[in-house]
């Protein structure tokens, strides 16, 4: 016969049993409560609750309208002065402050109806004091630059008739950083450095470059208006053997002219000049066409190639932001703060051509371009070694030369 447990026994599991829900109960009450008191909390404090929507909407408006900050930023900067010297007068000389303190009365009058500002006038002083801080730094702080600004010849330089080994010579005497050269093919297929597709200009002759051997070319005495000195047409490959024996570190920005679908050809010819020559380190590239800009960019990945923009700021099409280049070289019209900023926030140089005007020079570089094309090396030379040391900071690339980062040489 079974026995039965006692009856004390089976309260005491009873009870357990009892305090275990209602212990469940309890905590689930409590996490109720706690989800329930969230939205009250909120609804009492909004500003918290608004701040990742103002943050999503101001992100929203910098990536539909790029200008937006360059706008936002100077207007925040002066009703925060006009308030500071309102508020001056207001406590200083309040009888006369007058107009002065109209921007001050109606910001605080508005403040003063906020519920966050009456419950915590501080936290919110500060807070604006913050952000006017922060904005006034991203105003007035000269832009990242991912190398140090450079001094580059136009055509080598002035002193000489463009695009030969004296014009060169003579950027590489102002110890400019790169002379930009012309590279086209000849008829045999030898990179020539000449600029015009037509020979007329600096040789009298009615052929275009690619009509000629570079036997025929070199035949050709060249001369310009004001030069003293003729001038020969160089093959790359002679240019860069003078260049060579040389004191000093000035290399080449070569712009690939292609010309009836030749984009290909000429950059393999590229190629194979600069690297049997061993220049690669000192040879940057850019081109006005942007098939040949990718056929370069495909084959050597690893060095410094840029789009060269023809035209006005207006035309450009601002996805170019996102093109596989590392530069761009654009003409004076084209530059502005509002497009600098855009193109420091792609983290993309910006190369200016061709600025002749000193002042220009200076202009611009405070305003954030990385390189000065010009026809006078020795100037930019001063300008940027000035700016240097006016304004000593940090770029991303500390080298000399064009940027080589470890992850490109693994």
């Amino acid at each position: 016969m079974i026995e039965e447990e006692p009856e004390s026994e089976n309260v005491e599991k009873l009870n357990e049993a009892v305090s275990r829900v209602r212990g469940v109960t309890a905590a689930g009450i409590r996490k109720v409560k706690s989800h329930a008191g969230l939205p009250r909390w909120l609804r009492r404090h909004p500003w918290i609750g608004g701040l990742p929507l103002i943050l999503v909407f101001c992100f929203g408006l910098f990536e539909i309208f790029p200008d937006f900050i360059t706008f936002l930023l100077p207007i925040i900067l002066v009703v925060s002065a006009l308030y500071l010297l309102g508020a001056l007068a207001t406590k200083l000389r309040p009888q006369s402050a007058g107009k002065l303190n109209w921007v001050y009365v109606r910001v605080h009058s508005w403040l003063s109806r906020r519920r966050v500002y009456q419950r915590h006038p501080w936290m919110v002083r500060v807070l604006l004091l913050l952000m006017v801080m922060y904005s006034a730094d991203l105003y007035l702080r000269p832009l990242s630059r991912e190398h140090q600004p450079w001094a580059i010849g136009h055509r080598g330089s002035a002193y000489a008739i463009e695009n030969t080994i004296e014009a060169v010579r003579q950027a590489a005497i102002a110890h400019a950083d790169y002379a930009e050269i012309d590279v086209q093919l000849s008829a045999d297929g030898i990179p020539v450095v000449y600029h015009d597709p037509t020979l007329t200009r600096l040789s009298g002759v009615n052929k275009k470059v690619e009509e000629l051997t570079a036997e025929q070319l070199q035949s050709l005495t060249l001369h310009s208006e004001g030069q003293y000195i003729k001038g020969k047409i160089p093959t790359l490959r002679q240019m860069i053997q003078t260049m060579k024996t040389w004191e000093g570190e000035t290399g080449l920005l070569i712009e690939l002219k292609p010309v009836n679908g030749n984009q290909t050809k000429l950059v393999e010819k590229v190629i194979e000049v600069v690297e049997s020559e061993n220049f690669a380190a000192r040879s940057i590239f850019m081109s006005l066409d942007y098939e040949a800009v990718q056929s370069l960019q495909r084959q050597r990945p690893q060095w410094w190639i840029g789009y060269c923009v023809y035209g006005t700021a207006g035309e450009m099409d601002y996805r170019i932001w996102n093109w596989n280049i590392d530069f761009l070289a654009v003409e004076e019209s084209q530059i502005s703060v509002s497009f600098l900023e855009q193109a420091g926030r792609a983290w993309m140089p910006i190369y200016v051509w061709t600025v002749d005007d000193y002042n220009k020079m200076s202009n611009y570089l405070d305003m954030g371009v990385s390189g000065l094309i010009t026809n006078y090396p020795d100037l930019a030379r001063e300008e940027a070694d000035a700016y240097m040391d006016r304004y000593p900071q940090y770029y991303q690339y500390q080298g000399r030369g064009y940027p080589i980062y470890e992850w490109e040489t693994e």
